[in-house]
């Protein structure tokens, strides 16, 4: 089912489940597929660029490889987000834990204090991870935390993959601020669920429609205040 290739243009392609009953067997030909064009990324016709090459460092299989960022600008990966979103059929305010299930993933809570990682994701296959929540956070937050790891999934696991096609990655929010890839990472993922969950066309509607309320239009967007602020500011409204 899903797949990753080392070399060539096509990169991954995810298979969603039926939206009737998520654990159902996968539809033939129901897939999310990604490919590289010329050093880009694609969904559909949307483009996301990448700043990484191939090669791989023979990286056995029991070993997690931290993300590698894509270095494609915020707009692309806000773009590309917003493709995605489109494709798996994600309206605004949409629950996403189905999603989830769709792409083969599944989700764990994790008792904040007892463990060093509780908001991060292990990507074994494009369709077999898991994404570790906390256990005392609020809804909004779990959503924007389910689409940041989904950003990871869907920007930086194709690159580890080509350039290790034998790893699993994983990747966690609390990472070394001196490593500055690392923190590249975390940037596009903000970006990526940001692009997910707000489309930019339909937040400019609320936004006009709600006179710049922002706690009325993260209701309706189903994201923190914050949240909604950010996208604001990145939109400049």
């Amino acid at each position: 089912m899903g797949r990753l290739m080392a070399s060539g243009n096509y990169i991954g392609r995810w298979p969603l489940r039926n939206h009737a009953c998520p654990h159902s067997m996968y539809s033939k030909g129901n897939y999310l597929k990604i490919y590289v064009v010329h050093g880009m990324f694609t969904c559909g016709k949307l483009e996301i660029g990448f700043g990484c090459v191939g090669g791989s460092s023979g990286v056995q299989m029991e070993d997690f490889i931290p993300p590698e960022p894509t270095w494609a600008p915020k707009e692309r990966v806000h773009a590309f987000a917003e493709a995605i979103a489109k494709q798996v059929s994600l309206e605004v305010g949409d629950p996403i834990v189905p999603l989830v299930a769709r792409l083969g993933g599944h989700i764990e809570y994790r008792d904040t204090p007892s463990n060093k990682y509780p908001e991060s994701i292990i990507v074994r296959e494009p369709n077999e991870f898991t994404i570790f929540l906390p256990t005392m956070t609020s809804v909004e937050r779990d959503r924007f935390t389910i689409a940041h790891e989904l950003g990871h999934l869907f920007l930086h696991f194709p690159v580890v993959r080509k350039k290790n096609p034998h790893c699993m990655m994983m990747a966690t929010r609390w990472v070394d601020e001196t490593n500055d890839s690392l923190k590249r990472t975390e940037w596009e993922a903000n970006w990526f669920a940001a692009g997910l969950l707000m489309n930019a066309v339909k937040f400019r509607e609320a936004f006009s429609s709600y006179d710049g309320d922002i706690p009325k239009i993260a209701a309706l967007f189903a994201v923190s205040e914050s949240a909604a602020d950010v996208r604001k500011q990145a939109l400049g409204l």
